[in-house]
């Protein structure tokens, strides 16, 4: 999920542009009928402007989302964008056990890429850290469910759940106690969620359900699930550090001309005609293209690479 058009666009998915707010009122719509919406949060595209962390948690916060979990982008093989990263020279591999393997295969970090991102990464991962934790707030946690329940609230569309359906606490319980390291994980989720400040988060989130509940069934399982989404990131954010990172970012003395140079030099394969195989891959290039040129006219003007501090 990209809430910033620019890099949405840069990406060829112009069906995720927000430059008006689509997107996010996209999500409150489909949310307006009781569905959980499960976002793909994703940072360091080229085109993010320093406000990147920001923009991203107002987002998730105005479309009521409470679920997802943030990412940085990873190029896979296949894709335009790992063709693109290697030929500008900012694929990053490791060597291990006397071969090369991408980390797309071979996790080493909490958070990581397999790019060199044009932000530095002493600023991705400050303001990484300062966005989780931010994130994982009870103050931010409780006003993203409580904005996700007034979607569906505000709402005529919205259609009741009659069985027991995914999110059933009565079912997770069941399946926690099934296993030693089940029941484990469980003890370390209620350890998260019984500290002074979460604990009062979790009784007035669910004060909340059961002011509607009698009037619209199944939110149970919206809370259940926004308690899940929530402890899984305390789990696994919580004490991070900067240790917990690979994160790369170009050299101070990297030509960015290359970039635009094989903006200019590459072409898309195809150019007209829905069925042939790789007119999708075309049709992303000529995008992606299309969103780096306008990228070389903001930088310098609306912002440049300094600003990220």
């Amino acid at each position: 999920m990209k809430l910033n058009y620019a890099s949405a666009e840069l990406m060829a998915k112009v069906q995720n542009k927000n430059d008006k707010g689509q997107m996010e009122e996209a999500i409150r719509g489909i949310q307006s009928f009781g569905f959980i919406v499960l976002p793909g949060l994703i940072l360091g595209f080229d085109s993010d402007p320093p406000t990147m962390f920001d923009d991203m948690l107002a987002g998730v916060t105005r479309s009521g989302l409470i679920g997802g979990d943030p990412t940085f982008l990873l190029a896979l093989p296949g894709t335009p964008l790992y063709a693109r990263m290697k030929r500008t020279k900012r694929l990053v591999e490791y060597d291990q056990t006397g071969r090369t393997v991408p980390i797309f295969k071979e996790r080493v970090s909490k958070v990581e890429s397999n790019m060199k991102f044009l932000q530095p990464s002493s600023f991705l991962v400050k303001g990484y850290m300062k966005f989780i934790k931010q994130l994982t707030s009870p103050k931010i946690q409780y006003e993203r469910f409580r904005r996700h329940v007034s979607i569906m609230m505000e709402s005529e569309l919205f259609v009741p759940v009659h069985s027991i359906g995914y999110g059933s606490l009565p079912e997770y319980l069941k399946f926690q106690f099934s296993s030693l390291i089940n029941f484990r994980m469980l003890c370390k989720r209620l350890f998260k969620l019984f500290r002074p400040a979460n604990l009062a988060t979790v009784i007035k989130a669910y004060c909340l359900v059961l002011r509607y509940r009698p009037k619209y069934r199944g939110l149970k399982n919206h809370f259940t699930f926004w308690l899940f989404s929530w402890s899984n990131l305390l789990i696994k954010y919580e004490d991070l550090r900067e240790e917990d990172f690979k994160i790369h970012s170009i050299a101070h003395d990297y030509d960015l001309n290359s970039l635009w140079k094989d903006v200019e030099c590459v072409e898309p394969s195809v150019r007209s005609g829905r069925y042939k195989d790789d007119v999708k891959a075309a049709d992303q290039a000529r995008s992606t293209r299309e969103a780096l040129r306008r990228l070389k006219e903001r930088l310098g003007v609306s912002y440049s690479l300094s600003d990220f501090r």
